[in-house]
């Protein structure tokens, strides 16, 4: 589809979203292409052009909440049974990253 410019189709897709990032399809295409590297150049030109899975927009929300994909106080209940020190929901780091990337306007829905 890349190759004969079906853009909007691509978009649309859930494919490019569901690549691991691990690399694998590279290490064993015969033909020598970086399909990792690829999928990983189609979804930052998706991002530009406002299009982010509704997977990644939920992260993005817990992101600017939390500072992290979840919250620390069920955590800290067993933390502190461990005499483990708790962990802070601290979103001001994240939230300096989104905004630093270019992503913190399409954080989407749930944002906080």
């Amino acid at each position: 589809m890349i190759l004969v410019g079906m853009k909007r189709e691509i978009f649309e897709s859930d494919a490019m979203w569901l690549c691991a990032g691990c690399q694998t399809c590279t290490d064993r295409c015969p033909q020598g292409v970086a399909v990792g590297d690829i999928m990983v150049i189609v979804r930052n030109l998706a991002v530009r052009e406002g299009v982010v899975h509704p997977s990644y927009r939920l992260q993005m929300a817990e992101l600017r909440k939390y500072g992290k994909l979840y919250e620390s106080a069920p955590y800290n209940k067993k933390r502190d049974k461990m005499a483990l020190p708790p962990l802070k929901d601290d979103p001001a780091p994240a939230r300096s990253i989104l905004a630093a990337a270019g992503l913190d306007d399409k954080a989407g829905e749930g944002a906080t």
